[in-house]
């Protein structure tokens, strides 16, 4: 009877035993959800403590007279050992960080020095003072080299330039041959209105010039794209070529009403 009036005096929840003393054995109790009762046995059983000197219930854990006393003085001493270890790695942390520190204000220090002592003994040095004049003119000799470069690409640009010049010359003269061979066709149709074959044949000759025409036309136009990333000194020529080749396409329009027109001609 005694008995149990002591334990009455010092009744514990058991959830209260598994929040509040699981640090003393972290590593006893199981992954996921595990019941209390469960919890309360294996934390007690893990720190050895008398299973004389409680006793585990439904909902609540009865100890004898200084069991829940000892825990706490357990408990706090954990709790130290703890904070301690986690100070000292606090202070570990800042030791190392302070030497590093130490340690490259030393090397940028050595460096300093080293430095200055290179320049005392170089600043008198007629070698140094010969390098120090002669290194302007290394950077005049770079920008030469420079000016040269850009000299020799404006020479590749003007090479390609006159090649689409004379591209373009060339066309001309095809548009010009073209157009006289479409208005001698188109006489010939005029006169010859009976040759009906000799009149499909000059259409299809007309129709695969104009075709090769407008290759042509495509091709110039595709070297005149090719050399606008090079040509910012030749938008005016660009320009003219454009408008050249614009006039082209209008003499192509002429020649395709010519053709329509002859179709006709022919059909009736």
């Amino acid at each position: 009877m005694q008995l149990l009036i002591t334990l009455r005096e010092h009744d514990v929840c058991i959830h209260f035993i598994g929040s509040r003393y699981s640090i003393l054995a972290p590593n006893a109790i199981p992954t996921g959800f595990v019941d209390g009762k469960v919890v309360t046995e294996k934390i007690l059983t893990a720190i050895q403590v008398d299973p004389n000197e409680y006793k585990i219930g439904s909902t609540k854990v009865f100890f004898k007279a200084g069991v829940l006393g000892n825990l706490e003085d357990m408990r706090d001493a954990r709790l130290s050992g703890i904070v301690s270890l986690f100070q000292a790695h606090v202070r570990g942390y800042l030791m190392r960080k302070q030497c590093k520190k130490l340690k490259d204000q030393r090397t940028a220090l050595s460096m300093i020095q080293r430095n200055i002592r290179k320049w005392m003994v170089l600043r008198n040095w007629q070698w140094w003072k010969l390098y120090t004049k002669v290194k302007p003119l290394l950077n005049a000799a770079r920008a030469e080299d420079e000016v040269k470069k850009m000299e020799e690409e404006f020479t590749k640009t003007k090479e390609e330039l006159a090649k689409v010049e004379k591209i373009k010359k060339e066309l001309e003269e095809r548009c010009v041959k073209l157009q006289r061979e479409k208005e001698d066709a188109v006489l010939q149709l005029a006169a010859e209105g009976d040759t009906l074959g000799d009149m499909e044949e000059t259409i299809e000759n007309l129709t695969k010039q104009k075709f090769e025409y407008e290759a042509q036309i495509k091709e110039m136009e595709s070297r005149m794209a090719e050399e606008e990333g090079n040509a910012g000194q030749l938008s005016a020529q660009k320009q003219e070529l454009e408008a050249q080749a614009a006039k082209l396409k209008e003499n192509i329009a002429g020649l395709e009403d010519s053709l329509k027109k002859a179709e006709h001609d022919r059909q009736v």
